[in-house]
């Protein structure tokens, strides 16, 4: 599993593995999607794992939050698919652009 993947399926353990190891905490997939986009995908499947994931990541340093949005390549942010928005919104998958 990959940290893109980890950080999706709201596996903690997984991503700070990741991070640990020197994984960049800013770092975007081949679709412009940080590690904050996915796991702002998982948090309509298990809310709490992926509360865990974003806020494992914003302590790491990834760029992002309330007041500094994290946009991908087409512009989408991972802040409305957060669970601190108040209302958990799935993003759209990468592959739907």
């Amino acid at each position: 599993m990959d940290a893109f993947e980890a950080a999706r399926d709201g596996d903690l353990a997984a991503v700070r593995a990741v991070l640990d190891a020197g994984f960049d905490a800013a770092a975007v997939d081949e679709y412009g999607w940080s590690l904050l986009h996915r796991a702002a995908m998982g948090a309509e499947t298990d809310p709490a794992c992926a509360a865990a994931v974003l806020a494992a990541l914003l302590d790491a340093g990834a760029p992002g939050g309330r007041n500094t949005p994290v946009s991908s390549s087409s512009g989408r942010s991972a802040v409305p698919a957060s669970p601190w928005t108040g209302t958990v919104r799935p993003t759209a998958a990468p592959w739907s652009t």
